[in-house]
């Protein structure tokens, strides 16, 4: 992602610890050191290798195991696979909280 946005490892690592910005002042930094502007095209290149990328064999297994749902081969994708596992989780934090 820091390549797709031409952005330094070190001085974007820096700006977050330093800074510790919301989302929009994020983005308006992002912005700032682009001149204004991403390159969309490589923007939406990155955006569908991240919603079609399919979780290794491993991922899917770990993830399957956290939720407490047989991995029967039928749901590989990432975002899905990554958004039920933050669910389940945050649900867990959740019940926990109220104990």
């Amino acid at each position: 992602m820091l390549a797709v946005l031409k952005l330094d490892r070190e001085a974007t690592v820096g700006y977050l610890r330093e800074n510790l910005p919301s989302y929009l002042e994020f983005e308006g930094w992002v912005l700032e050191q682009n001149g204004g502007t991403i390159d969309q095209e490589a923007a939406e290149a990155w955006n569908r290798s991240i919603q079609e990328r399919i979780h290794h064999e491993r991922a899917r297994a770990t993830i399957h195991a956290t939720v407490g749902r047989e991995d029967d081969g039928t749901l590989t994708s990432a975002v899905i696979l990554n958004h039920i596992e933050d669910w389940h989780l945050a649900h867990a934090d959740l019940v926990r909280s109220l104990k």
